[in-house]
């Protein structure tokens, strides 16, 4: 337990980072959950309607695009965090 809190100290100023890497991957979780429901819903849709094509369409991309996004942002911010943790334990 006494070196779980001197780890926990280390992270200091990065903890913004951290915090923010966690958010990200949540997010990028979220988003990739949320495309089978959508392509499910693609699917069932009755009849070939190229409206409701290309709005589903459109937001499986848009989907697709802000899970990169956040996984992205997601690995810049971990490896701050991590960077900077490993600086303040040295």
């Amino acid at each position: 337990m006494k070196t779980l809190k001197l780890l926990a100290r280390s992270i200091r100023e990065n903890r913004r980072d951290a915090v923010f890497s966690i958010l990200y991957v949540a997010l990028e979780v979220v988003c990739e959950c949320i495309i089978p429901f959508v392509m499910a819903k693609l699917i069932d849709s009755s009849g070939v309607d190229w409206s409701s094509l290309l709005l589903y369409g459109a937001i499986l991309i848009a989907l697709a695009t802000a899970a990169l996004l956040f996984g992205i942002l997601s690995g810049k911010a971990c490896a701050r965090a991590g960077a900077g943790f490993a600086a303040n334990l040295r």
